[in-house]
């Protein structure tokens, strides 16, 4: 017999089925998604994507749709600015994480509780739920290498002893220019389809090609890593972060940062090119480089 979800659970399903039924639409109108490898059936799971462009969360999205899965997210909160899909955010139970500065992997603890966000995190997987962000900014690395991750969503693993899918991003990295705000960029998208669509007669909508030529956008899910098992000890009165063993969650951050880049090495060698930045706006610098362990 099937529990029934209670009546919150239940708003948090549709609105998260709204916003992903939001990607279906999107996704393939803007680039060619293919998706590669499939999402393990663990119910708690954290997916980690490496982060090449604004697109990367819609993606994302669309990708766990495809696969039937309904994650909860952790994002910027410019995304919760968005109208409509804001609210949706909101009704979903998605996290916003406010950072000191535009792409800053820097998180503004003036305004976000990092504490009760991993442990908030740390509940839902512990109630069998799916959590999927990304634990750097987007890449400043050549060749979109991923940066050096952050260990929050690894701290929400380890104490929820959940094993983390890698999830590589690649191919929409020019569709929205680095420098240009989220909002602004998506607003324009949309006056050039409306305006080309409008230009057409009905009859001419469904056989006339795009403005624009899509790109192919690789979303690929790796191999699961799984936590390293430990036991979960709380800081100052247990109402701190996990802490677990010194320097556990950031040895699991770089297990997932390696994997990151051998699976981007893996699809970049299967479509030679899609990895090439031609946005002149974005900065190329390794100073988040993965540091290596003597």
């Amino acid at each position: 017999m099937r529990r029934r979800l209670s009546r919150s659970k239940l708003k948090q399903r549709v609105a998260r089925s709204a916003l992903q039924g939001i990607a279906r639409v999107v996704v393939p109108m803007v680039c060619k998604p293919d998706i590669q490898g499939e999402l393990a059936d663990d119910e708690n799971l954290v997916l980690m994507g490496n982060h090449v462009g604004h697109l990367d969360p819609l993606l994302l999205m669309y990708a766990a749709s495809r696969r039937g899965v309904h994650p909860r997210f952790y994002g910027t909160n410019n995304l919760f600015r968005l109208p409509i899909i804001g609210q949706l955010m909101r009704a979903a139970k998605y996290q916003p994480v406010t950072f000191q500065k535009r792409n800053s992997h820097h998180v503004d603890t003036t305004k976000t509780n990092v504490i009760d966000l991993v442990n908030n995190g740390i509940a839902a997987l512990q109630e069998g739920e799916v959590v999927a962000g990304f634990s750097a900014r987007i890449t400043h690395r050549a060749g979109l290498k991923p940066e050096r991750q952050e260990t929050g969503l690894a701290r929400m693993a380890l104490a929820a002893q959940s094993g983390i899918q890698p999830v590589t991003i690649v191919g929409a990295q020019n569709t929205v220019p680095f420098d240009e705000d989220f909002l602004a960029a998506a607003k324009r998208s949309c006056a050039a389809v409306k305006e080309f669509s409008g230009s057409l007669r009905p009859s001419e909508r469904s056989s006339t090609k795009w403005p624009f030529r899509r790109p192919r956008a690789v979303i690929a899910f790796g191999d699961v890593i799984p936590a390293i098992p430990a036991e979960a000890m709380m800081d100052k009165g247990g109402r701190g972060l996990p802490l677990g063993r010194p320097g556990e969650a950031r040895k699991l951050a770089e297990r997932v940062t390696a994997a990151l880049e051998t699976d981007l090495r893996r699809v970049v060698g299967g479509y030679p090119g899609i990895d090439v930045i031609r946005d002149p706006t974005r900065p190329i610098d390794e100073g988040r480089a993965p540091r290596t362990r003597k």
